[in-house]
């Protein structure tokens, strides 16, 4: 009986050292800088960019159209 509770009781002691050495690793790799992308500059939309989606909006209702009529 001595050597089970033996056992037992270095298993609890091994696990809650592993825990506790799982969770200072955490702890320390999030205190590590992190790489941040660089936010993309995305190009702004032209009057001929609007110009175009409308036409083609209205391509598209067209198309809708003649396909709900058939």
């Amino acid at each position: 009986m001595h050597i089970i509770i033996t056992v037992v009781l270095w298993l609890f002691i091994i696990a809650c050292t592993v825990t506790l050495i799982g969770y200072t690793v955490g702890l320390l790799a999030s205190l590590l800088p992190q790489d941040k992308p660089e936010p993309r500059e995305w190009p702004q939309p032209t009057l001929e960019d609007y110009r175009e989606a409308a036409r083609q909006r209205l391509l598209d209702q067209e198309m809708y159209n003649l396909w709900r009529d058939d």
